[in-house]
């Protein structure tokens, strides 16, 4: 019991440190980002604007959503994965050269 209550400990440390490594990981590659893709700073810096927008809004839902509705468990299952689907997208959208679907990775991620 000891083992299963570490492990999971060590998970749920790990769940903040990922978000916060993906979320600030594009604001370390911008030299790279805006010489490979071609793009200016606002451009770039539509990246950080559409992190935010959506805890602007799903902040008054998504307590409510994880309190009542689907419990910390399954909460925290449906945000992880729509972090790694928000995070996935990001760099496939960097693979594919396409800033549209940068935007939609990091919006998602948001």
């Amino acid at each position: 019991k000891k083992f299963y209550r570490y492990f999971a400990l060590i998970f749920i440390s790990l769940i903040s440190f990922g978000p916060y490594f993906c979320l600030t990981a594009t604001a370390s590659l911008q030299v790279q980002i805006q010489r490979d893709m071609k793009i200016n700073f606002s451009k770039f810096s539509v990246f950080s604007s559409l992190v935010s927008w959506p805890n602007v809004i799903l902040c008054f839902f998504c307590g409510t959503l994880i309190d009542r509705i689907l419990g910390v468990r399954l909460g925290t299952l449906l945000f992880s994965s729509l972090v790694t689907i928000g995070q996935f997208l990001l760099a496939f959208g960097a693979y594919k050269n396409s800033i549209g679907l940068m935007y939609l990775g990091r919006f998602i991620f948001g």
